[in-house]
């Protein structure tokens, strides 16, 4: 009875530690030190991490500004391939510790992302070329990384390196960035 049991338990405990793992997001370190005021401005999408979410777009970019109690506002645009419309969206970026000089944040966007469970994380940024950011939300059960450029179309040695930033055991796809309007945020 005890060596039938004992496959049984291996079974649960398997399944048990793969139910936690599925229930977190990666844990990515988020910028130490991070300057809020730097970062502010447009950024324009390179590459993610494929997700639904960004199948079927193109000109993905955001502008950055500081809102009220060290938030940050993200104007969020993309032409939608499917629909062929521009959409436009607004989030909150809210420090997930107030007292922290990390880039730990957590994504709102009203009637979507709405709970404390969505981490927005600048993993990676020198400012003035490219930020790397993780994101990750358990309830829509989607994870993804993206590379963010301040140019729409940086050249190549600027490109290069904004890649050797990204962490380096995901798969990414190229964001397109031909052909876009430039918009008045």
């Amino acid at each position: 009875m005890a060596s039938t049991l004992a496959p049984l338990a291996a079974l649960l405990l398997l399944l048990a530690t793969a139910a936690a793992a599925a229930g977190s997001c990666p844990d990515r370190e988020a910028k130490a030190d991070f300057d809020q005021t730097a970062f502010m401005g447009t950024w324009y999408m390179q590459k993610v991490v494929q997700t639904p979410g960004y199948a079927n777009t193109k000109c993905n970019h955001l502008k950055a500004s500081l809102g009220e109690n060290d938030e940050i506002t993200l104007n969020i645009m993309y032409y939608n391939t499917t629909s062929s419309k521009d959409t436009h969206v607004v989030a909150t970026l809210r420090k997930a510790d107030a007292a922290a000089a990390d880039a730990k944040y957590t994504y709102y966007r009203e009637g979507v992302f709405s709970h404390d469970k969505t981490s927005f994380k600048i993993v990676n940024t020198d400012y003035t070329g490219y930020a790397v950011v993780s994101f990750c939300d358990l309830q829509r059960d989607l994870n993804t990384v993206f590379l963010l450029t301040r140019k729409r179309s940086p050249a190549e040695d600027e490109m290069k390196a904004a890649e050797a930033a990204l962490p380096a055991d995901l798969t990414y796809v190229t964001q397109d960035q031909a052909d876009c309007p430039e918009h008045d945020h």
